[in-house]
């Protein structure tokens, strides 16, 4: 159960939030909660980061004597970066599982000059999902499935697919992260250079790596790829950019952007579904 949206906001928690107020709410919907069901999950309400100072509004809920199970957020932002990482580590002094209840981006060819490209929408999404493995967010809820409408307004283009159910460049980001960064182990990261990351996961029995440049240049690098099946290089969209050779693999990581390093046969089936009339 998560107690209310957004009442960081004071269009949903008018006329103005206010995090006591709302801590007591909370408080007392935790206790009725688990009254009649005591293994329910309480979330608190995802601030949607709207603040200047993120992380304000969660510390004054705790300390307002907030009770809940999960401390929950929905970073809506320009792109996910090295500050919503940071944040989401600052969140982990609360002892919490932590979840993003709700994140998304526009992306539709028909409104780009509100909305965003539609591939630009899918790599923001292969980012968010990064960032949640980096932050240890333990899940993430993507807003929302499917486009709303088909006019001009951002709010109709959030969806992973068109209204006809036809998919977009997201609909297969989020098959490529669900496959890849889903119930994987992580092993550890390597801060390579300031805004790029490389870190190693292991599901399956197979062991491989996610790149993450949240840098505004291309940044070229060898691995190391020895004692392993050969490895090939994938973008977000599942498109092979690179392999191994000789021990090694050489790559170029594009600006703001994520690459799978994965074994030659650890590959999803990705599907991309059609429209419907």
């Amino acid at each position: 159960w998560q107690i209310w949206n957004e009442p960081d906001r004071n269009d949903f928690w008018g006329p103005k939030a206010n995090p006591r107020d709302y801590a007591r709410l909370l408080t007392a919907s935790y206790r009725a909660i688990k009254r009649i069901s005591p293994s329910a999950t309480v979330v608190m309400g995802g601030p949607a980061g709207t603040d200047p100072h993120p992380l304000r509004f969660i510390w004054q809920v705790v300390h307002g004597g907030g009770r809940f199970d999960v401390l929950s957020v929905q970073p809506y932002r320009d792109v996910p970066d090295m500050q919503l990482l940071d944040e989401v580590r600052g969140l982990r002094g609360y002892h919490k599982p932590i979840w993003f209840t709700e994140m998304g981006w526009a992306g539709d060819q028909s409104c780009s000059s509100t909305c965003g490209f539609v591939n630009s929408q899918a790599s923001r999404l292969a980012r968010l999902y990064a960032v949640a493995v980096l932050g240890r967010v333990q899940r993430v809820f993507w807003y929302d499935l499917r486009d709303d409408g088909t006019g001009p307004g951002f709010e109709d283009h959030f969806g992973l697919l068109e209204t006809d159910l036809a998919a977009k460049p997201s609909y297969i980001a989020i098959e490529l992260s669900h496959f890849y960064l889903n119930e994987a182990e992580f092993l550890g990261v390597d801060n390579l250079e300031s805004g790029l990351f490389a870190f190693e996961l292991r599901k399956r029995g197979e062991r491989y790596d996610v790149l993450w440049n949240n840098r505004l240049d291309a940044y070229g690098l060898d691995i190391p790829w020895t004692g392993r099946a050969p490895a090939r290089v994938l973008d977000w969209a599942g498109n092979q950019v690179a392999n191994s050779r000789g021990g090694e693999v050489r790559v170029v990581v594009p600006p703001r952007s994520i690459l799978y390093i994965i074994p030659s046969s650890f590959s999803p089936a990705i599907s991309s579904p059609a429209a419907v009339k």
